[in-house]
C-alpha cells in the first residue's frame, strides 16, 4: 500500500480557500448594514452577506469531484439537479418580493440575487450533463459527466 505525501495539498483544498477569501473579500466590499447602527448589527449584517456568497460557490469543489469521478450515481445527480432548481426558485423568489415587500431592501435583494445568480450559473453545466445523460441513457441510469458535444 503506497501513502501519500500529507505535505500535498489536495486541488479542492486551493479551491475550497480561495472561494472562502473571495466570498468574504466581497462581503467586506459589498454588504448590507447601516454605516450608523451598532457594532454587532454591523458584524451581523457582515456575517450575514458572507453566508449569502459562500453558499453561492459552494458547490464548486463538488463539482470538481463529479467532473473528476466521470459517472456520478443516480441518486446523487437527481440530488444536485433538484438543489440547482431550488436555487432557480429562490431567485423568482426574490424578484417576486422585491415587487410586492415594500420592507425587503434594494441591496439585500441585489445580495441575494447576485447569490443565487451565480450559484445558478455554476449548475448550467451539470444541468446539461444531466438531461442530456438521461435523455440517452434513461431516467434510472446514472449520469455520465463526459458526454461528448457537451462543453
Amino acid at each position: 500500500v503506497e501513502l501519500k505525501d500529507p505535505t500535498k495539498e489536495p486541488h479542492g483544498t486551493k479551491i475550497s480557500a480561495a472561494l472562502c477569501g473571495c466570498s468574504l473579500l466581497l462581503a467586506l466590499l459589498y454588504n448590507d448594514h447601516n454605516p450608523y447602527g451598532p457594532m454587532w448589527r454591523k458584524f451581523v449584517e457582515l456575517a450575514w452577506t458572507f453566508s449569502i456568497y459562500l453558499e453561492a460557490v459552494a458547490i464548486v469543489p463538488q463539482m470538481e469531484v463529479l467532473n473528476r469521478a466521470k459517472v456520478v450515481k443516480n441518486l446523487t445527480a437527481n440530488y444536485l439537479f433538484a438543489l440547482g432548481a431550488y436555487r432557480v426558485f429562490y431567485l423568482l423568489n426574490y424578484g417576486y418580493r422585491f415587487m410586492v415587500d415594500p420592507m425587503f431592501s434594494s441591496r439585500e435583494v441585489l445580495i441575494k440575487a447576485l447569490g443565487a445568480v451565480v450559484q445558478s450559473a455554476l449548475y448550467v453545466r451539470f444541468f446539461m450533463m444531466y438531461l442530456e445523460s438521461k435523455q440517452k441513457t434513461g431516467v434510472n441510469a446514472d449520469v455520465v459527466m463526459n458526454l461528448k458535444g457537451i462543453v
